[in-house]
């Protein structure tokens, strides 16, 4: 226990020491780094700035370990395949995806129809999804560059899908590494080239986009997962490093782009000595106050599908279980609004989960007589219809047995922290089997800013409210 900690801090130490000096003296000054980027994606057709500044980079960051590899003259760098004739201009969200071909499964075109058929047209312009082709042997390669291009034209076209692939020659010889973590030698090698794909990747997509998700090319995601990445990344009160959209390591794990250069600069220095889901984790810890924990949003938006890996023998069995991947029923675009409740929440569950239009859905400890969940919006509005549903796929017992819905005129003030006021409640339905389904409210013509649920009955049972949609 006590080497591990040591060593921990001689690599934290050894990072910070040398990331600052690398900072400060080569590749990331801004000035040559930024223009070197804003070149490569002004004119997608100057792939030789894109290459001299990745290459600098990799030199860089990696010139006191692999000097004769670095100085090679034959070796070639990552190369930007960006089909759109002009820059589709910087996103709010990229996508990034690392792929090789495994000899059975190709879980990779489920992986991105999951992210485009599960978007609208509106969340699509919002993000970029750069899908890295890692295959060592060309024929591959190139083969699955060909078959991505051919699946997803327009989607190349359009700038939303870049592709881009690696070569042989871009990777250090691998004559150095050491066993770790009981790895065979086989997979030290495996993992020490995922992590320089990983490094690729983020170098790559610095400038693209403002955030950076981690995804991998067996994913499966939760309809309009965009939108509730965008709704939790706004709900955040306090600075962080790193959100997480899943229950496992890297996979749904968001990252600002401003921290890319120096995760790729931490890569490359230690690409040899841990596996890429560990050397991220490592890089976020050193980035965030010990006090602090990761935030991990719930219910989690995407689930790992894929059974087999790229190394041989690798099998993954493990799934997400607050994963449910269920649409809602109703897709409303829902007023903006304040989202309150007496009852208490359990973990990340918030209240917001189920007003906002991502995936989601709020869970609280078993509510009492008079409990109430607000919805307080930010001005009067003229509504017709309200669907409220609770319990949930994995929690169907979890459901409101007795309670009403009543609206408010005018909110007028907070009577506690977490129960407002509103003027002359009107109840305008009640719960049917943990539903409550109220239409016709237009004709009164009266705009409303407070919707409630109010609670009838102490229940042991706790509450999923799993969608609250307005009309």
């Amino acid at each position: 226990m006590r080497r591990a900690i040591l060593y921990s801090l001689l690599i934290g130490s050894c990072f910070l020491i040398l990331s600052n000096w690398f900072w400060t003296k080569y590749t990331f000054l801004p000035e040559g780094f930024n223009k070197a980027n804003a070149n490569c994606y002004k004119n997608p057709k100057s792939v030789l700035s894109c290459e001299g500044m990745i290459r600098e980079t990799i030199y860089t960051c990696s010139l006191s370990t692999q000097p004769k590899f670095l100085l090679s003259s034959r070796r070639k760098d990552i190369k930007p395949n960006l089909s759109a004739e002009d820059n589709p201009g910087k996103t709010y969200l990229t996508i990034g995806i690392p792929s090789v071909k495994r000899k059975t499964d190709n879980y990779l075109f489920q992986t991105l129809q999951s992210i485009i058929k599960g978007s609208s047209q509106e969340e699509l312009q919002n993000i970029t999804i750069v899908v890295l082709v890692a295959d060592v042997n060309s024929v591959d390669r190139h083969g699955r560059i060909r078959e991505i291009k051919s699946a997803f034209e327009d989607h190349v076209k359009s700038g939303l899908l870049h592709i881009i692939e690696t070569s042989p020659s871009i990777y250090p010889p691998f004559i150095t590494l050491h066993q770790t973590y009981n790895d065979s030698m086989e997979r030290v090698h495996w993992r020490s080239k995922q992590v320089i794909d990983f490094a690729l990747l983020f170098n790559y997509s610095v400038y693209l986009s403002d955030y950076f998700l981690i995804l991998e090319d067996d994913v499966l995601c939760a309809p309009h997962f965009i939108t509730a990445v965008r709704e939790f990344i706004d709900f955040q009160q306090e600075s962080w490093v790193s959100l997480t959209f899943t229950g496992f390591l890297i996979i749904g794990r968001l990252l600002k782009s401003s921290d890319l250069p120096r995760l790729v600069s931490f890569l490359m220095l230690f690409y040899s000595e841990k596996p890429i889901d560990l050397l991220i984790l490592q890089f976020i810890d050193l980035l965030v106050p010990s006090q602090r924990t990761i935030i991990r949003r719930i219910p989690s938006l995407f689930q790992h599908i894929g059974l087999r890996s790229s190394l041989d023998g690798k099998i993954q069995k493990l799934k997400d279980k607050t994963f449910t991947g269920a649409a809602n029923k109703f897709e409303a675009n829902n007023p903006s609004a304040d989202i309150i409740t007496t009852i208490t929440t359990y973990d990340n569950f918030y209240p917001e989960l189920a007003y906002n239009s991502g995936f989601g859905y709020f869970w609280g400890q078993s509510p009492k007589i008079n409990d109430t969940f607000d919805v307080i919006f930010h001005k009067p509005s003229l509504i017709e219809h309200i669907y409220i549903e609770t319990g949930s796929k994995d929690h169907n017992k979890d459901i409101l047995l007795h309670g009403v819905v009543e609206v408010g005129l005018h909110f007028i003030k907070m009577e506690s922290n977490n129960k407002p006021l509103c003027s002359n409640y009107t109840m305008v339905g009640s719960f049917k089997n943990g539903k409550a389904e109220i239409s016709s409210l237009m004709h009164q013509h009266v705009p409303v800013q407070c919707i409630r649920i109010r609670v009838l009955q102490k229940q042991s049972n706790w509450l999923v409210i799993s969608q609250i949609a307005i009309f």
